[in-house]
């Protein structure tokens, strides 16, 4: 999704570079390709088998939206204690603070910050 960010389908995702995602900088990758994997053809061929499968493109998008939500959770940091909790949001891994409303449902501006 990363590499296709720029498509109309992902434009409203807000999706920033791999590199902002804590779960695909875990890949152990340097530019965050496989080797052999042509990250556009295969997203192009998945839009096509969600179309085959009846999935319009609100739905398709809906999908999108929830697998940005996974990469977004990705970068939350969750603390658990005997009394307390916590959650931090890592900015090391990108700028979720300026994600899509459309992607997190929550309104612009309303993250916590990171603690």
């Amino acid at each position: 999704m990363c590499a296709t960010r720029n498509y109309s389908i992902l434009k409203d995702l807000n999706l920033d570079d791999w590199k902002s995602y804590n779960y695909l900088m875990q890949c152990g990758c340097e530019n965050g390709n496989i080797h052999g994997v042509d990250d556009k053809d295969d997203f192009d061929n998945l839009v096509e088998s969600l179309n085959l499968l009846g999935l319009d493109e609100k739905q398709t998008s809906d999908v999108f939206r929830l697998l940005a939500g996974v990469l977004l959770l990705g970068n939350v940091h969750f603390d658990g204690g005997k009394d307390c909790s916590a959650v931090s949001v890592s900015f090391h891994y990108g700028p979720i603070q300026h994600t899509s409303p459309k992607t997190s449902g929550i309104p612009g501006g309303r993250f916590p910050q990171n603690r």
